[in-house]
């Protein structure tokens, strides 16, 4: 009697938890959803860019280095080419040292591998006489054409190698040279925030060189492009920036003047060392706002645009069954659909199939206990 008590009081237990199960799944589960629009997708990437003018030069440091010497004092003339601040290098002149004694070395080892490769060369012109008139075996013949290559790729690796130190050389010299920084203009030194025993580096100035007797600036905008993205960047391509103001933002086209035909090594914010190029932007001012040299702006370059793209914010997406697939609020009811992604950008995506315009894409795939089927709960306006 007992056990058929148990029985049934688990037999309800069942039909409590599955009517309640039942009752959740029928009550449905609020979401987020957005309209599917067409649009054009826009791929672009934004950079820092700072207004200069072409009367003054804002002079850095290209590398992180303690400062031996101030050569100026604030308020100088210097001309063209004048000894500006010398950075230490003291680091690159033994690292310079070690690399000139592995050249030598290598160079003497070059002369040996040589002289072992003209005796190889001649050993094995002997016994190929030899062997043409059979004094020597076809085993000998090999042997010395062998030992011949083998002298012929110690040789060449050798090179090799003198090659790539002569280039590490080149580069550390130029290093050293780039460690004594010299006045790109002839002017007059503002701004000197360079002290003996302080440390320069990318992100710090060191000083501002301003020319003389010049009523009007002409203002360009110069931003630091990574190597990887400016191949995508043309002449008198139009780019927009943007002045962050405290109440409004302001908004300002311009296009790409000049792109510098070399890299420079930069450092990241978190340390890394990087390759990047100027790039010098012609800004259209308007007249309402005034800007001057020091300005700072973000400069957007458009890489792409897609027009009249089927456009989903990218956070929709998720993977179902190893496809791309979206939730779909039909009738207050998940569907999940498979579709076919285009081109994206970080925060949108094209939908080239699977999807119409007007569907209300479920924005958040995540929340938990949304599947095929399950009932939802939403706002259109």
């Amino acid at each position: 009697m007992k056990r058929n008590w148990k029985i049934i009081l688990a037999s309800v237990l069942l039909v409590i938890i599955a009517g309640a199960l039942i009752f959740q799944y029928l009550e449905g589960v609020r979401v987020d959803v957005y309209r599917v629009e067409r649009g054009d997708l826009v791929e672009s990437f934004t950079e820092d860019g700072v207004l200069v003018s072409e009367d003054e030069r804002t002079i850095f440091s290209l590398y992180q280095a303690a400062i031996d010497e101030v050569a100026v004092e604030e308020g100088d003339e210097v001309g063209e080419g004048d000894l500006l601040v010398v950075l230490d290098t003291e680091e690159l002149e033994l690292k310079l040292i070690e690399l000139r004694s592995q050249l030598r070395a290598v160079n003497s080892e070059i002369e040996m591998a040589r002289d072992t490769l003209k005796t190889a060369e001649d050993n094995y012109g002997r016994i190929d006489v030899l062997y043409q008139r059979d004094w020597a075996t076809k085993i000998e013949l090999e042997e010395a054409e062998k030992y011949k290559k083998e002298a012929r790729s110690a040789v060449e690796s050798l090179e090799s190698q003198r090659s790539a130190l002569n280039a590490q050389i080149q580069t550390v010299d130029s290093r050293i040279d780039n460690h004594r920084i010299k006045a790109p203009i002839a002017g007059v030194v503002a701004d000197l925030n360079a002290e003996e025993k302080g440390v320069a580096g990318p992100q710090v100035p060191l000083m501002r060189l301003l020319k003389k007797n010049d009523l009007e600036q002409t203002l360009h905008v110069e931003t630091r492009l990574l190597t990887r993205d400016v191949e995508e960047i043309y002449k008198n391509q139009e780019v927009e920036m943007t002045f962050k103001r405290r109440d409004e933002d302001f908004k300002f086209s311009g296009e790409v003047e000049r792109i510098a035909s070399y890299a420079e090594e930069d450092i990241s914010p978190l340390g890394l060392e990087e390759e990047r190029v100027t790039v010098t932007v012609n800004p259209d001012l308007p007249d309402e706002i005034n800007l001057g040299p020091g300005y700072k702006v973000d400069v957007e370059f458009v890489v792409s645009v897609v027009e009249d793209a089927l456009l989903v914010p990218r956070r929709a997406l998720f993977t179902y069954e190893g496809e791309d697939a979206l939730m779909v609020a039909v009738d207050n009811r998940v569907r999940v659909r498979n579709v076919t992604v285009g081109a994206e950008t970080r925060q949108e995506a094209e939908i080239i199939d699977g999807i119409n315009e007007g569907d209300l894409v479920i924005l958040d795939p995540g929340v938990e206990g949304l599947e095929d089927g399950r009932r939802v709960f939403y706002d259109t306006d």
